[in-house]
């Protein structure tokens, strides 16, 4: 038995052991709303050491009409008035978190209707307050994103920001829903931990909820037509992050 052989072995063993402990997604979900209970507080002054991309996600986001015009047709913007027709830009974000994204997003896009899920009140309840300005442009959902939620369908975009890899063993559930909800020509936007060699690395992450062992980016590509596909190395290669934009066919 070669080296690599060996070592795709460990992997798999890795992925598997990880994928049962979040095989019971009821006490997944608890966990998950505990865990961002002591969180919420100091959330968004801390992740900037690590969450890598979140703003370069949003940043290399198309304009409206260029997204307008993949979902609605190449005359959703041909002339004034044609864009009030086709009907405002819908935008989704799986794990909006305390809105920072969503915040974003509605400046960037200042005629969208926006929809936030997350599973964490503490964190929705931050959410709120950042978003309050946006009035009823936006709605916050307490809920998992999932068939049959209240999230909603026809969106132009969907985005998930470090969100993906908490959601175990799911995810390709998820990924496949977004893929419903999204109208044809629609895009998918992601950001999330992508991989690491380093097992000891996996394990401390699986005990915060998030599972990093290079499945993300395959499940995206299969699912959605690249437009941007990123994997970047952080900290001497000790782990990598994604940052993908693709198309719904």
């Amino acid at each position: 038995m070669t080296t690599a052989t060996k070592s795709k072995s460990a992997d798999e063993v890795s992925a598997q052991k990880l994928n049962e402990k979040f095989s019971d997604r009821g006490k997944q979900i608890s966990n998950l709303q505990s865990y961002y209970r002591l969180h919420a507080m100091v959330y968004d002054a801390t992740r900037w050491a690590f969450l890598f991309g979140r703003k370069e996600v949003l940043r290399r986001l198309p304009p409206a009409a260029e997204l307008l015009a993949a979902t609605r047709g190449p005359d959703a913007n041909a002339k004034p008035g044609d864009q009030a027709k086709a009907g405002p830009l819908r935008i989704l974000e799986v794990g909006c978190g305390t809105g920072v994204n969503l915040a974003y997003l509605a400046r960037k896009y200042p005629e969208a209707e926006l929809v936030g899920v997350d599973l964490s009140g503490d964190m929705l309840g931050k959410a709120r307050a950042k978003l309050k300005t946006f009035g009823d442009r936006v709605t916050l959902l307490e809920e998992p994103y999932q068939a049959g939620g209240n999230a909603g369908t026809n969106f132009d975009l969907v985005l998930f920001s470090y969100s993906l890899s908490m959601i175990n063993p799911q995810w390709a559930e998820v990924l496949d829903q977004a893929k419903i909800d999204l109208r044809p020509g629609g895009m998918v936007a992601a950001v999330d931990f992508s991989d690491s060699k380093y097992l000891s690395f996996r394990h401390h992450m699986s005990r915060n909820h998030v599972m990093v062992t290079g499945h993300l980016l395959p499940g995206l590509r299969e699912r959605f037509a690249p437009v941007l596909d990123v994997e970047r190395g952080v900290y001497l290669g000790w782990w990598k992050y994604l940052i993908f934009h693709g198309r719904r066919a």
